[in-house]
């Protein structure tokens, strides 16, 4: 959901389609990723579905994963918006190494569930030590929709990127708009509001529709 990797990608799409489509995925990876500074959105962008990257000699190299077929994203967007840079300054400059071997082991659950499309453990995976406690004083209300989204049927939630965006994952089979009144309400609550948007992944990337 990153705008800017979005707007690079499909301005270099449009660009490259204008000139004949000279140049294939790969080499618009590596142009996005030199412009967007890390290939961690532009890549979802450009292959669709689940990306894992990595950046090796200043070159690019990203696994494209398909997602389940049996998962749905709710997405509330609050009406306060938070800043990258409010964001990325409210963490620490230093992380304790245990809460960095709590989070690998997360990361490398989540991609595991993915991978093996078993979704039985998957909340576990959503849960971080990294980034989320030192953002959420920027979105009030925040463990009360993660809790309203678990009792309505969610797996469980999590900051989109840096936020304010705040996303579950639950199965198809429950309803997706009442998770997203769930988590709406518990911003009502607050005197805040926001709207929620029911997604499925995308797992074609950019392309061109003529």
């Amino acid at each position: 959901l990153g705008s800017s990797s979005a707007a690079i990608v499909g301005g270099m799409t449009a660009a490259n389609a204008l000139l004949g489509e000279k140049l294939g995925k790969d080499e618009l990876f590596a142009l996005a990723t030199e412009m967007e500074g890390h290939p961690d959105n532009v890549a979802p962008a450009i292959y669709g579905g689940v990306t894992v990257s990595i950046m090796e000699k200043n070159k690019p190299y990203t696994i494209r994963i398909k997602p389940p077929d049996d998962l749905q994203m709710i997405a509330l967007v609050p009406d306060f918006p938070l800043s990258t840079k409010q964001a990325r300054e409210a963490l620490p400059r230093s992380i304790d190494y245990h809460d960095a071997v709590f989070n690998v082991g997360r990361v490398a659950f989540f991609v595991a569930s993915m991978c093996k499309n078993d979704l039985t453990f998957m909340d576990m995976s959503l849960t971080d030590r990294l980034h989320q406690p030192y953002r959420s004083k920027f979105i009030p209300g925040m463990k009360k929709v993660f809790d309203a989204a678990k009792k309505a049927g969610a797996i469980g939630s999590f900051i989109s990127g840096s936020g304010s965006t705040l996303m579950s994952f639950a199965k198809k089979d429950k309803d997706g708009a009442a998770i997203g009144e769930s988590m709406r309400a518990e911003l009502l609550k607050i005197g805040k509001d926001g709207v929620y948007h029911l997604l499925d992944f995308d797992n074609e990337g950019a392309r061109v529709i003529r």
